[in-house]
């Protein structure tokens, strides 16, 4: 007879404070993965779901002034009824900060800014899928506990 405990499912293990820290640090390492750092902060950040951050486009971030903003109403959330209420997440300062630096990034990469823009297209179709935030987190973490990182995105 097995016990109760043993049969009960185990919640996610979640990345500890150093796990983050390192992978943070490794997609901030290079130029090159400058888009998946501000991806994985916008996910440590704020909480948002894969989907979630693969809808944002650059008008839910950016204001009309040309500010990032600092707090974002989601077009696209979890949703636990047929009308739900509107939702909004608040940005770290850190997060604020690297959105802002990743706007520029992508304004001397000749990428558009667009309000209806997508704010991390992936870079072979226009829009970011959920499974290239889950790549990206792997890829990303190589050094920094790989066993537990998918569960940067989830």
């Amino acid at each position: 007879m097995t016990s109760y405990a043993a049969a009960v499912r185990r919640p996610p293990r979640t990345l500890t404070d150093l796990d983050q820290a390192r992978v943070l640090k490794v997609t901030g390492e290079h130029r090159d993965g400058f888009r998946d750092h501000v991806i994985l902060s916008v996910a440590l950040g704020t909480a948002l779901r894969q989907h979630e951050i693969a809808a944002l486009d650059v008008g839910d971030i950016v204001a009309d002034d040309g500010r990032v903003r600092r707090r974002i109403a989601l077009r696209v959330f979890k949703r636990s009824s047929a009308h739900p209420a509107p939702q909004q997440v608040f940005l770290p300062d850190a997060t604020w900060y690297k959105l802002t630096k990743f706007l520029g990034w992508k304004r001397a990469q000749g990428e558009s800014l667009a309000p209806d823009a997508p704010l991390a297209p992936a870079s072979i179709s226009r829009v970011m899928v959920p499974i290239t935030l889950v790549h990206a987190c792997l890829t990303g973490s190589e050094n920094a506990s790989p066993r537990r990182c998918d569960r940067v995105c989830s």
